[in-house]
């Protein structure tokens, strides 16, 4: 019997002695990367840390599968091109994959991600997430066939996944933080809702520095605004009276500005295209647009919105209206000492008679 089993054998190895080492794929099955950045890496042993022999790219590039690694279950033994070797398992798929254009890479895609209701990814480039919406999860993002990535929660069941839009930077309805178009979102997010408003309604006065007490939604808006793109674009906003000015000139000394009382009331930016509450002087100024959502005061400049940082609060209380000056406390003071001084002449006369 074993003589048999020998002859078997010898013949075996005849008849595969004449045939390319190709024929070593099992039914002729190919696989396909779909990798993430667009191609795996062939190894020339079945880890991460071996030598690389070189790529099988996404898209129609068929490898002959020959078997599954004898030490490790997580990657293939393959032909491609000339090349045998190991790709991973997690790396490749039984059908092609699109190709993937090789500028969406882990450094494009990382970074912070928002959408019109507030949700937020923050994407790292190591294939890590942290997502912010209706739940918050963290978990390990995948791109795959070049236009879609796939967000899978490490602690549950949530999974997600978008399309990736080169044209405008976007995973679906998410774009890059601080982006034109964020700054769009929350231009809008900050603009005033006028669909229950009248015509009368918007022609309102909301304050006049002349008729009364500010209303507290308005008080964040007192002190000195000014922009960090040019020194002499600047809102001094107080109490009851306001300086405005958008110049090219050196800072201003605004020491010796001459302040004007103003009405904050509805008006529309042609920038935006959206109805904000706004501060107008009541002389030929600058009007400021209020935006209350990021607490920020901004002017429109050439069709474009430029943004005004708070740099001082004023605490001056001016015109009388509550309170008293610093002269006011200064002769109040002064008043105190000659009558405590007098006090105590009167009291060491007494005490000598």
């Amino acid at each position: 019997m074993k003589n048999i089993y020998k002859i078997l054998m010898c013949i075996a190895m005849l008849a595969f002695a004449g045939i390319d080492n190709t024929a070593f794929a099992t039914g002729g099955d190919y696989i396909y990367s779909n990798a993430y950045d667009g191609y795996v890496n062939i190894r020339q042993q079945a880890t991460a840390k071996s030598s690389i022999l070189g790529v099988l790219p996404n898209g129609n590039y068929a490898a002959e599968f020959i078997e599954v690694a004898y030490n490790n279950n997580n990657w293939y033994y393959i032909y491609y091109k000339g090349i045998y070797g190991y790709v991973a398992k997690s790396q490749v798929g039984w059908s092609p994959a699109a190709a993937v254009n090789l500028s969406i890479k882990a450094s494009w895609l990382a970074g912070t991600w928002v959408n019109d209701n507030g949700y937020v990814f923050a994407i790292d480039k190591n294939g890590k997430f942290t997502y912010k919406g209706e739940v918050t999860v963290t978990g390990k993002w995948r791109l795959s066939g070049g236009d879609s990535i796939t967000f899978t929660a490490s602690n549950g069941m949530w999974k997600q996944t978008y399309s990736v839009n080169l044209a405008t930077s976007n995973i679906g309805p998410f774009y890059r933080y601080n982006s034109e178009q964020h700054k769009k979102s929350m231009t809008k997010s900050a603009a005033v809702d006028t669909s229950n408003l009248t015509e009368n309604d918007l022609k309102r006065e909301l304050y006049a520095s002349k008729s009364g007490k500010m209303p507290a939604e308005f008080e964040w808006i007192i002190g000195e605004w000014r922009s960090a793109s040019s020194a002499g674009d600047i809102a001094l906003i107080e109490k009851k009276k306001a300086f405005t000015s958008q110049s090219s000139n050196l800072a201003i000394d605004l020491s010796d500005v001459e302040k004007e009382r103003y009405t904050i009331g509805y008006k529309f930016s042609i920038a935006s295209q959206c109805w904000f509450m706004a501060i107008t002087p009541e002389e030929n100024l600058p009007t400021v647009y209020i935006d209350n959502t990021q607490n920020k005061l901004f002017y429109e400049v050439d069709g474009k919105r430029v943004d005004l940082d708070k740099v001082f609060s004023a605490t001056a209380i001016e015109d009388g209206d509550e309170g008293m000056g610093i002269g006011t406390w200064v002769i109040i003071i002064l008043l105190v000492g000659v009558i405590a001084a007098l006090v105590g002449v009167i009291v060491v006369l007494t005490k000598k008679k």
